[in-house]
């Protein structure tokens, strides 16, 4: 394995869970450095409003980022974590770590809302995502947190607006959070 993901993974014995609202900030600063993620987020709003299934599409979203960019073995270091359920507060660190590592992400994101327009199959990847943030805390504070952080960001608060909405009135959340 790459020293630094070595190194990196080592320090999750240290600290065995993260504060939502530092990962969301930490995600939040990174892609606010970019231009151009509104396309990104309506279409993951629409998909999200579709109820597709994403099993495949993690896999393929892996295996794309890795290709565009220096960092296979982080996201296969990812993928395995969220396979295997670990604790909540080493899937964030862990994630948190590597996005916060590449700083030039735009191809990256550009990537994955291409993938989420191509409506692969999702429910797996959801339904795994769902646990982890119900293990954390109480999923209102968590939402209530990234709406917050993402509403101090210039021309994000309308995405986030939509975003909570379309979760609001298209899923059926209560099921999707008991699960």
């Amino acid at each position: 394995m790459d020293t630094s993901i070595g190194q990196q993974i080592s320090k999750l014995d240290l600290a065995d869970k993260l504060d939502t609202g530092i990962f969301w900030q930490t995600w939040t600063l990174i892609v606010a450095e970019k231009m151009d993620t509104i396309i990104a987020w309506q279409t993951w709003a629409l998909i999200l409003a579709n109820k597709l299934d994403t099993g495949i599409f993690w896999q393929t979203r892996t295996l794309i980022v890795a290709e565009k960019m220096d960092t296979i073995i982080a996201w296969q270091t990812w993928a395995l974590i969220l396979a295997n359920k670990l604790d909540t507060g080493i899937f964030w660190q862990t994630r948190t770590l590597i996005v916060a590592e590449k700083m030039d992400t735009i191809i990256a994101w550009q990537t994955w809302a291409l993938i989420l327009a191509n409506k692969m199959n999702t429910i797996i990847a959801w339904q795994t995502w769902t646990r982890i943030l119900a293990n954390k805390m109480d999923t209102i504070i968590i939402w209530q947190t990234w709406e917050l952080i993402l509403a101090t960001k210039k021309d994000t608060i309308i995405v986030c607006q939509i975003w909570t909405l379309i979760l609001a009135t298209k899923m059926d959340t209560n099921i999707a959070w008991r699960t």
